[in-house]
C-alpha cells in the first residue's frame, strides 16, 4: 500500500491512497483522503497501559522496539513527517535545560496532579500551573 500527499495538521495527518485496498472490513478506494488522529493513537489503551498517565518509561529504547513503530508519532512518520521535527526537538531541550537550571518548578495553590486532559486535544483543561522557586 503506498500513499502521498501526507500532511501533519495539528493532531492528525492526512493521507490520499494512490490504490484500492481493503482495511479489515473497510473498503478505501483510489483518491480517498484518511485522516489518522494521532492523539486517538496516543491514547489507545490497547497500545498504551493506562494512556493518560504520564510515563517516561514509555519512551526508553527497550519499550519502543516492543510497540508498533507507528504508535508513538508527534511529528508524523515516514518519508514526509514534520520537517522541522529535528530542530523543534533540540529547540525544546535547550529551553528546558535553560530554565531548569535558573529554576525549580514546584506546586502552587492552582496546581492539579495530575491534570485533567482536554479529550479531543492535549492539553489540561484548567492548565499547568506551577510556581518557578529561583536557584541559589
Amino acid at each position: 500500500m503506498q500513499y502521498v500527499n501526507c500532511v501533519c495538521v495539528y493532531d492528525s495527518i492526512n493521507r490520499e491512497a494512490v490504490e484500492d485496498v481493503e482495511v479489515g472490513r473497510l473498503k478505501i478506494k483510489k483518491g480517498f483522503t484518511v485522516m489518522v488522529s494521532c492523539g486517538d493513537v496516543h491514547r489507545d489503551p490497547q497500545i498504551w497501559p493506562d494512556p493518560e498517565t504520564f510515563d517516561p518509561l514509555r519512551h526508553t529504547p527497550e519499550a519502543r522496539a516492543e510497540r508498533h513503530p507507528f504508535a508513538f508519532m508527534p511529528f508524523g512518520m515516514g518519508p514526509r513527517n514534520c520537517i522541522g521535527m529535528r530542530l523543534a526537538q533540540q529547540e525544546v531541550r535547550m529551553v528546558v535545560a535553560t530554565v531548569l537550571q535558573h529554576f525549580t518548578l514546584v506546586p502552587c495553590e492552582k496546581t492539579v496532579n495530575p491534570p485533567k486532559l482536554m479529550k479531543m486535544r492535549m492539553q489540561a483543561e484548567d492548565g499547568l500551573w506551577v510556581k518557578f522557586q529561583p536557584r541559589d
